[in-house]
């Protein structure tokens, strides 16, 4: 059987070129690839091309801000952000993060609702359910991750330097503190929750306006933008068939090639 085009969304799997049950001992066999950056999972060649960045995270602060990760040991002073969702959603999801809510507060009246939500572990994600690492979807190696790149995340400037961001709004921060700035968040707290025990423990917190940093405080921060044309040596989009280090490309990339995939979690592709 040729290539189908792909149908909707939503579609029977079983369609006009293919009626109807098979023959005792005769199956349907379906390799389906599909991702909404590129045509499907398979390059042209019939090799893996997920479009997905080659780590699973991103390195929120320390040195290496903005950089693919795998673990935090990648993240000298910073940690390994690596976003995780609810690939299934089983009984009692619904509800683990306060009534009509899911682990991550989104509000729910069904356990399917959480499909796809925040989670740390598959407890988050109801009985029985998948809480699986989301990798960052990509068309170049060059760019900005999250953004259709691999190159490097957006970090802020600021008082919160080097931490990941997508907006200006995700960087704001307290530039200086003011008398009453412990203690905005509750007793012992800082507006954003961190623990005080003096105003000056604030500084770097998170803010919205000025007054969350107390009398006389600034709440400040940007998050930059990066060239279209930012790259880092080693972080590849796992997109084939070009450019490869292994050019020309004829074939699957070979072993210690950046883009040879030799294994994949099961989370779908997007």
């Amino acid at each position: 059987q040729s290539d189908i085009p792909q149908p909707a969304v939503g579609s029977p799997v079983a369609s006009a070129p293919d009626p109807g049950n098979r023959p005792v001992g005769q199956a349907y066999y379906y390799l389906v690839g599909h991702s909404s950056i590129t045509p499907g999972a398979l390059d042209p060649l019939g090799c893996a091309s997920p479009a997905l960045c080659n780590g699973d995270g991103w390195c929120d602060g320390g040195t290496n801000g903005g950089l693919l990760c795998n673990v935090n040991a990648n993240c000298p002073g910073g940690t390994c952000v690596v976003n995780s969702t609810c690939r299934t959603a089983g009984a009692g999801a619904c509800g683990l993060g306060g009534a009509g809510k899911c682990f991550d507060g989104t509000g729910c009246l069904v356990d399917s609702t959480c499909f796809n939500t925040a989670c740390s572990a598959d407890a988050n994600c109801g009985a029985g359910g998948q809480c699986s690492v989301r990798r960052s979807v990509c068309s170049t190696d060059a760019g900005v991750g999250d953004f259709g790149g691999c190159g490097k995340h957006l970090i802020c400037s600021g008082p919160r330097v080097g931490r990941l961001c997508r907006t200006a709004t995700e960087c704001l921060g307290c530039q200086t503190t003011g008398p009453g700035a412990c203690g905005l968040g509750g007793a012992g707290k800082c507006f954003d929750g961190t623990a005080c025990s003096t105003d000056a423990a604030c500084v770097s917190t998170s803010c919205s306006v000025n007054s969350n940093c107390g009398g006389g405080g600034t709440c400040t921060g940007t998050c930059p933008s990066l060239p279209a044309t930012t790259t880092t040596p080693g972080q590849v989009c796992l997109l084939g068939p070009a450019p490869s280090p292994s050019a020309p490309y004829t074939a699957c990339a070979p072993a210690g090639d950046l883009r040879r995939v030799v294994r994949q979690s099961p989370v779908p592709c997007p």
